[in-house]
């Protein structure tokens, strides 16, 4: 299985340019509203985030130009947490919305609507002995044998403010960028419910393509080929690996309850034969 290509980032300053009117939405932000389009001509695919960046990029190239006022950190950002995946996605890799540690048996993707607590949990989790593997995007492929292969990308933990204060973390303590690619060994699906218990259950394989497909990237639904592709490739998961779904209540009083449970779990998922 050929590992992914290392994508650089080269920006150039100037004025972003506007989303052509045939563009998708391609990302949205916790509300529903769009916030990143894609589109795409002859050779090259294009990001437009309004007012802040344009990213051009050719499927299984090297290379992302972006289109940008200033050269800032919210653009490398938006490189590596959406642009990468994204690019990696239309270069025929899978991408799920997820931060991820490294466990015996090999990677625990958590994935999770935005504002989940993905990113708290996996710091947690590496707190615990578990080395951060990703965030934002685990990004995959399916062997020739079936197994889920995951691929490193390069990433920054991003915790909120009242994480940092929770772990009393500063932030310098996890920029990381693991070496070499492993196997997807469990998926955990993070879902926050106001007042509710916390439960930690295994999801059946009749749901779990609904359970994940949401936490898909995806750059585009107009090619069919593609989409179903994504869809194939989402139930050799199901098939091979066990997906659970854990609901708690917002707030950190039950976060260390969260992480036995997790722990737990993902130290009991036995290896693929």
């Amino acid at each position: 299985m050929r590992a992914p290509s290392a994508l650089e980032l080269r920006t150039q300053i100037g004025a972003p340019l506007h989303a052509p009117g045939d563009s998708e939405v391609v990302l949205r932000d916790p509300d529903g509203a769009p916030c990143a389009y894609g589109s795409k001509d002859e050779a090259d695919y294009h990001i437009h985030f309004p007012g802040v960046a344009d990213f051009r990029f050719r499927p299984g190239g090297h290379e992302v130009v972006a289109h940008a006022r200033a050269a800032t950190e919210v653009v490398e950002d938006l490189f590596r947490t959406t642009v990468v995946p994204l690019a990696l996605q239309a270069s025929g890799y899978e991408a799920l919305h997820a931060s991820a540690v490294q466990v015996e048996t090999g990677i625990a993707a958590l994935c999770g609507y935005s504002g989940s607590g993905k990113s708290t949990v996996a710091y947690g989790l590496s707190r615990r002995g578990y080395p951060l593997w990703g965030d934002d995007a685990v990004v995959f492929d399916v062997a020739e044998d079936r197994r889920i292969r995951c691929f490193p990308i390069p990433f920054a933990l991003q915790l909120r403010d009242a994480s940092r204060r929770y772990f009393t973390a500063s932030g310098q303590d996890f920029a990381d960028a693991p070496s070499a690619s492993a196997e997807l060994a469990v998926v955990v699906v993070l879902d926050r419910v106001v007042g509710r218990v916390l439960h930690l259950e295994r999801v059946s394989i009749a749901n779990a393509m609904r359970a994940l497909l949401p936490h898909a990237y995806r750059f585009t639904l107009a090619d069919p080929s593609r989409a179903r592709r994504t869809i194939e490739s989402y139930l050799d998961v199901i098939a091979q690996v066990p997906v659970f779904r854990a609901r708690y209540s917002p707030g950190f009083s039950e976060l260390p309850a969260l992480l036995d449970a997790i722990e737990s779990m993902v130290t009991s998922v036995p290896e693929s034969p």
